[in-house]
């Protein structure tokens, strides 16, 4: 069988939406994240100049450390993410701003929900239509 290679392409590489999934009471059901590719443009872009930063530091001798290296990943999740429905606090609906995402993603009680992210983020699938 043959395919025309612009019919291969991932279609939702801007924005794709990530079902929440708790590891206990399963699907939540209207909470979901949306996700651009780490091969979007706009990731594209931030990852490059992280890449740059860490390069000028290191021709200058100053090594990165672990904690250092958290926070840089962390900043790759926050930045990836752009929209979420379904998220509240104390009855409040939270709003996806990057401190909201941060700390989210930054609590241990709510480390399955980064690792989800991760998961979703590594997963070509995700941004191809079904």
């Amino acid at each position: 069988m043959k395919y025309d290679i612009d019919d291969l392409g991932a279609e939702k590489i801007d924005g794709a939406e990530m079902q929440v999934v708790h590891p206990v009471k399963g699907p939540i059901e209207g909470m979901t994240i949306t996700l651009v590719s780490m091969d979007s443009a706009s990731m594209q872009r931030a990852l490059r100049a992280e890449v740059d930063i860490t390069m000028k530091r290191q021709r200058a001798g100053k090594i990165l450390s672990a904690e250092e290296g958290d926070a840089k990943a962390l900043d790759v999740l926050v930045r990836a993410t752009v929209a979420w429905t379904g998220f509240f606090s104390n009855g409040e609906a939270m709003a996806c701003t990057p401190e909201n995402v941060r700390g989210i993603y930054s609590s241990p009680r709510y480390a399955w929900i980064k690792r989800q992210v991760n998961l979703f983020l590594g997963n070509d699938l995700s941004f191809f239509e079904s």
